[in-house]
């Protein structure tokens, strides 16, 4: 069973003007994260191993820079990625 919580229009009005700030903040703060990521860090992301994350490399799925025999991935290029092959989830009906 639900529970319906009831608020008046002031008090929403607020909500709403509060989370435009907070999303306005994150959107307009400078970009702090690292751009390249070392093989380990994108096969986390990725939840693969090592023989996937190769296979990707060879199969051109995912580019690479490689600098002394380490290889790095663009940050962006992992989320490409996975953008790609998102899937649209299906509407189940509950029995």
């Amino acid at each position: 069973m639900k529970n319906l919580i009831l608020i008046n229009q002031e008090t929403l009005n607020e909500f709403n003007f509060k989370l435009d700030s907070i999303l306005n903040q994150l959107e307009n703060k400078p970009e702090t994260q690292k751009e390249w990521l070392s093989a380990n860090e994108a096969m986390q992301i990725l939840g693969i191993k090592q023989t996937t994350l190769w296979s990707y490399r060879k199969e051109g799925k995912l580019t690479f820079t490689k600098v002394n025999k380490k290889v790095y991935f663009l940050k962006k290029d992992i989320f490409k990625l996975l953008n790609q092959n998102k899937v649209i989830g299906f509407n189940l009906k509950s029995a």
